[in-house]
């Protein structure tokens, strides 16, 4: 298996992945945990204050 993963470890640091979990919505990319409940029915994400300061965290701002 040591090739196998070796392959994929490679394809996720190329897609810009650098930790688990990393997970798409609508094309956006989001790294690390977050609660169930950040997310409506339709996928997208709720804007409420926690993911507002998560947000603007995890892009330096």
């Amino acid at each position: 298996y040591d090739g196998r993963i070796r392959g994929e470890l490679s394809e996720a640091k190329a897609g810009g992945i650098k930790s688990t979990p990393t997970f798409y919505l609508n094309g956006i990319q989001y790294s690390g945990a977050y609660p169930y409940e950040d997310f409506e029915k339709d996928g997208r994400k709720q804007y409420g204050l926690k993911s507002l300061i998560l947000g603007a965290l995890n892009k330096g701002f």
